[in-house]
């Protein structure tokens, strides 16, 4: 019969959590933020949809709201916007690739919408 220390039993645990954490996605839930517009995006959300995004409007000055732009994992692209201090949220049927917030505005007599960088999901 062999004993084995309880260091030894210690070492093969913390190597295979190590080896189950490293071999999952790098996060499931992300955020973001852009002018005064907040983002989010989940793939794992609970309530049994695949994905899930959500978005809160800008509240900056001449700013008219927010929008989420979103690619899910067969490339297509979609967005979820919101006025000024308004926020919605959406489940959808798949995974979300990336995203990134953007911010709406309505200047000088012109709309405009000003974009932060893309987050990827591994």
């Amino acid at each position: 019969m062999h004993v084995i220390s309880k260091y030894a039993i210690a070492a093969v645990a913390a190597t295979a959590v190590a080896c189950t954490v490293t071999g999952q996605p790098a996060f499931a839930q992300s955020s973001a933020t852009f002018h005064g517009t907040s983002v989010a995006a989940d793939n794992n959300p609970g309530s049994g949809s695949a994905g899930w995004v959500w978005v809160y409007g800008s509240a900056e000055y001449k700013a008219t709201g927010g929008t989420i732009e979103y690619e899910k994992w067969d490339g297509s692209k979609d967005e979820l916007s919101v006025g000024r201090k308004g926020s919605q949220s959406r489940d959808l049927n798949q995974k979300v690739k990336g995203f990134r917030a953007c911010t709406n505005w309505y200047i000088d007599g012109y709309d405009l919408r000003t974009c932060g960088d893309w987050y990827y999901f591994a």
